[in-house]
């Protein structure tokens, strides 16, 4: 008896020992990782359970893993993973971060991601996962950033998320998403930087993005390129603008890109004290730019592009003296070009006025600019002369001129600055291209075409055109013919011969793939009378062997690709240089595959000649005896 009841205290004391054990989650002596040997029993489970449901070096692994009692962060972006994410991703209770950014993860988020709930930072953009975002992602409310940003996950964008009231960073981009932007995104009042860029959100912005308070960088885009591939001009979202927006006081940057609201742009934007960068492409919007611009002080990029906004160039514009970029491109806009863009010569470097209803002179005032760099004034009815004062802008690198309506002579000061690209092309100018242009020491790229006083014939360039041979790469239209100096070898010249020099090579190559056929046929005719085509080339077909049939499809498609390389050049795909080099090397391609095949066609046809003869005459003995 006593036996028994020591045995019955025994098992007692170990059940509770057990039973302890498990409620203490105890100390594990086997770690996954070797710096997480003090972790509990449970976290190295569902740490090794995460480990083995990836496909990546366990060093690796370890090496994103951060851990002292607890698992507090896993960073594995832009390593080679592969496999899926563990559902016991849940079981890590500490977690602050996880960022699988860049790695081959697939599958979907799992839900119990819900039951982390300490986590703060979650990236997941650049990874091959699907599926939906789970509505469990709203219990993390400690969330601080969250990054979902092109994955293969689609649905509709979970209202739940409205819960996590502490997020400073959202990112949504390049995402395939139906539905509407939730209303509750108006409750992220901490919210610093929100970017919405996906296709398939159709409905409206909602008002309530008004209460971002916080909020210092927006941008809501279409994805013109998701995972698909697929190529997708604008979101369905409509409506306007809402004029809450402009009461954010704390903007810095706005992107408002390629979807179908009407209306006007809020004012309110422009007196945004701290506004540094505003971007308007491809939407529906009316009016004009406002006078309030002048408001925007530290506005230092302005882009207004393929947008039916009408109006003039306000002359507040010249306020803006942090200004360093001005693109103003598919507008309505007409008026002159306001001389007040001069008076931001402290910063303005890019300026860039194509596609639009401006006229008038270019303003000599613009050679007050001290900063500058590229100018391009495209695609205008813009009249005058090209000002001298121009060559003056420091430290100007890069001019396009291209269909205006300017006439005179172009300048010769214009070798007197530091210029790297530069493009005249469809304008009004007469007399010659002056000898200054020889003083262009770091032209890398010169496009010169359509004006008046170029022939075939028409200019030489200088000879003091001293360049380094391996540092310039300069294409001139077709248009004209050239001579250049010889000491600048890299540089291209082409003209009318460089595309009779293609035509011509397509021609041989093409003759010489027929001619390798019509010679068969003759042989056929000479050789075996009465052999039908058919016959012979069907047993020549079968007879050759695989490297020789390799052969006559590569000339077939290289006599071929001269055309495309031809096609590629004239819609500008393709340089011009390129366009000389390709067809010399896939037409002679062309020229030494035909000539291979011709030579081993003629002499299998030729020891083929016995055999066919026997066969089609057997085909007529059967022929006649069923007759």
């Amino acid at each position: 008896q006593k036996d028994a009841q020591m045995k019955i205290w025994c098992c007692a004391f170990l059940a509770a020992f057990l039973l302890l054990s498990a409620a203490t989650d105890e100390v594990t002596d086997n770690p996954l990782c070797a710096k997480c040997t003090e972790l509990s029993a449970n976290e190295t489970n569902a740490l090794r359970a995460i480990y083995n449901s990836l496909l990546v070096n366990l060093d690796t692994f370890c090496h994103g893993v951060a851990c002292s009692k607890t698992v507090g962060s896993i960073f594995l972006w832009d390593t080679q993973v592969y496999g899926i994410l563990s559902p016991q991703i849940g079981m890590l209770k500490s977690l602050k971060h996880l960022n699988l950014d860049g790695t081959q993860i697939t599958g979907t988020i799992p839900t119990e991601i819900g039951e982390a709930t300490s986590l703060e930072d979650l990236t997941l953009s650049n990874t091959p996962l699907s599926g939906t975002i789970p509505t469990e992602i709203g219990l993390l409310t400690r969330m601080d950033s969250i990054n979902f940003s092109s994955m293969r996950v689609t649905g509709t964008i979970p209202t739940e998320m409205g819960r996590l009231t502490r997020l400073s960073t959202l990112q949504i981009a390049n995402m395939f998403f139906t539905g509407s932007i939730p209303t509750e995104f108006g409750l992220f009042t901490g919210l610093v930087d929100l970017e919405i860029s996906m296709v398939g959100c159709d409905g409206v912005l909602p008002t309530q993005l008004g209460n971002l308070v916080n909020l210092t960088s927006l941008t809501i885009s279409n994805a013109p390129y998701i995972s698909t591939g697929a190529y997708h001009d604008i979101m369905n979202i409509s409506g306007t603008i809402p004029t809450e927006l402009g009461s954010l006081s704390r903007l810095q940057a706005v992107v408002l890109e390629g979807f179908k609201v009407t209306g006007a742009l809020p004012t309110g934007i422009w007196s945004a004290p701290q506004l540094s960068k505003l971007v308007i492409s491809s939407l529906f919007l009316t009016g004009e730019i406002p006078t309030q611009i002048g408001k925007a002080g530290n506005l230092q990029l302005l882009k207004v592009q393929n947008t039916p906004i009408t109006g003039t160039i306000p002359t507040q514009i010249g306020a803006l003296t942090n200004l360093s970029g001005l693109i103003l491109d598919g507008l309505q806009i007409s008026g002159e070009i306001p001389t007040e863009i001069g008076d931001l010569q402290n910063n303005l470097a890019y300026l860039t006025l194509t596609s639009n209803l401006i006229s008038g002179a270019i303003p000599t005032e613009l050679g007050r600019l001290r900063k500058f760099g590229e100018l391009s004034f495209n695609n205008m009815p813009i009249t005058g002369t090209i000002p001298t004062e121009l060559f003056q802008m420091k430290p100007f690198w890069g001019l396009s001129l291209r269909n205006l309506n300017v006439t005179g002579t172009l300048p010769t000061e214009i070798g007197f600055c530091n210029l790297n690209d530069l493009e005249l092309y469809g304008l009004d100018i007469s007399g010659t291209l002056p000898s200054q242009l020889g003083r262009l020491q770091n032209l890398l790229k010169l496009t010169i075409g359509h004006l008046p006083f170029l022939t075939t014939d028409c200019w030489t360039l200088p000879d003091s055109w001293h360049m380094d041979g391996y540092n310039c790469d300069i294409y001139l239209s077709f248009e004209c013919q050239c001579n250049l100096p010889a000491n600048c070898n890299k540089i291209q010249c082409h003209h009318p011969k460089m595309m009779l020099q293609s035509w011509i090579m397509f021609g041989v190559a093409m003759f010489v793939v027929f001619a390798v056929l019509v010679g068969i046929f003759i042989f056929k005719s000479s050789s075996l009378p009465g052999v039908p085509s058919g016959v012979l080339f069907s047993h020549v077909w079968r007879e050759i062997n695989i490297l020789e049939k390799l052969f006559y499809l590569l000339a077939l498609l290289a006599s071929l690709a001269v055309v495309g390389v031809m096609g590629a050049t004239k819609s500008g795909l393709m340089p011009l240089v390129g366009q000389e080099i390709g067809s010399m090397v896939v037409g002679g391609v062309a020229i030494v595959a035909a000539l291979f095949v011709g030579v081993s066609v003629v002499v299998r046809v030729k020891g083929l000649a016995p055999d066919l003869v026997s066969v089609v005459n057997e085909k007529l003995d059967f022929s006649s005896a069923n007759h």
